[in-house]
């Protein structure tokens, strides 16, 4: 078994380890919805539920402007580290 397989069974979505991948490989940058889908290659809807519940756990940070919510890294997470290990691990 694949170690994406692996996490994916983890975190039981294959779409949020794509997005914390993308996190994680850019740590200080932020990026808004769209951007995030389109890096991935996942369906907006997808991305924006799986924000939603990276956000609400506290992993992602949120910042509104006028035009586009952009999101980054919360590195105050209890877990921060445990999971940038994980993440930086794979391929």
């Amino acid at each position: 078994m694949s170690k994406d397989k692996n996490l994916s069974i983890i975190f039981n979505s294959k779409a949020r380890v794509k997005i914390l991948k993308l996190f994680f490989s850019n740590n200080n940058t932020s990026f808004y919805e769209l951007e995030v889908a389109d890096k991935t290659k996942l369906p907006r809807t997808t991305t924006m539920n799986e924000l939603r519940r990276l956000t609400a756990v506290g992993l992602l940070d949120k910042k509104l402007t006028p035009t586009k919510t952009f999101y980054l890294l919360d590195k105050k997470f209890a877990f921060f580290d445990e999971f940038e290990s994980i993440i930086k691990k794979l391929p």
